[in-house]
């Protein structure tokens, strides 16, 4: 993304008035020898006054003395507070954060979360810290491991509990589907032999009768694909992020699934029982 690796595949392509900044995990962007409020200065306006400098910094817990002491002698949180301090005050548009979190305490992780709400370009973030992420982040995309990528509207939590309601959708959706095989009736050539055997043995008037039982049965086979195409739909749907942040749509779709899953039970006894009186007859 930002040229530093080469792209295994596709094309990145920024906005014409984009300006980027980095923050790195190895905080490498700072001069050890400067002052915290030199290093400020880098990439402060030439007009900056020093009270604006350190106004600045106490924004990010640099107060008092210790806007003057050299980066040399930071701490690592103090280091990543400077860096973080030094893209926002550049003024770019895109910050671009590498797991901006991990070397950062409480009282510093709360500081750079204040100024971040504060700032009003894209932020693009890495970051293990969900509760970093359900403060700043208003979108999440999820990568597997695999090649694969998942795009959500919203923050972490949000994004953690769509993703566990549809996992929980998919098993029970797979196991009712399980449950239903294992219920469903023989293949009509079983039905079919039965006619057949029924018809030899009682002659014409019983055949006719049983013609009609196939009819039923080829009616109820038509109802229960129906029925089966239907509830693998509402299946699908209801694992849907639109119907996840939609409590209404969801409860409505499951209300529909339940009936749709009642049905269909019922149209399997009812084959069964044709299947039976066929054989009986």
């Amino acid at each position: 993304m930002l040229g530093k690796l080469p792209q295994l595949a596709g094309e990145i392509r920024w906005g014409a008035n984009v300006s980027v900044g980095y923050y790195a995990q190895q905080l490498d962007d700072l001069d050890e020898r400067n002052e915290v409020i030199m290093e400020l200065r880098r990439v402060a306006p030439s007009t900056a006054t020093a009270g604006e400098l350190r106004g600045f910094l106490a924004r990010f817990l640099f107060t008092g003395d210790d806007v003057y002491k050299h980066v040399a002698d930071l701490s690592g949180g103090e280091k990543g507070r400077l860096a973080l301090a030094k893209l926002i005050y550049s003024r770019v548009n895109v910050l671009v954060l590498d797991e901006p979190t991990n070397h950062l305490d409480i009282p510093s992780r709360e500081s750079l979360e204040e100024a971040l709400d504060a700032y009003d370009g894209t932020i693009i973030t890495i970051s293990h810290d969900r509760y970093f992420l359900d403060r700043v982040a208003t979108q999440i995309l999820a990568l597997d491991g695999e090649g694969r990528a998942e795009h959500y509207e919203g923050d972490y939590t949000e994004y953690h509990d769509w993703k566990a309601a549809r996992r929980a959708a998919e098993l029970s959706a797979k196991s009712e589907r399980e449950k239903l095989a294992a219920s469903k009736p023989a293949p009509r050539e079983d039905l079919k032999g039965g006619r057949d055997a029924g018809a030899k043995a009682q002659g014409g008037k019983d055949s006719k009768r049983k013609k009609g039982r196939a009819r039923d049965a080829r009616a109820v086979e038509e109802e229960i694909a129906v029925a089966e195409k239907r509830l693998a739909a509402l299946g699908g749907e209801m694992s849907t992020p639109g119907a996840a942040r939609d409590a209404g749509r969801l409860a409505r779709l499951n209300e529909e699934y339940t009936r749709t899953e009642e049905r269909l039970r019922e149209l399997y006894e009812e084959w069964e029982r044709i299947v039976a009186e066929a054989a009986s007859a």
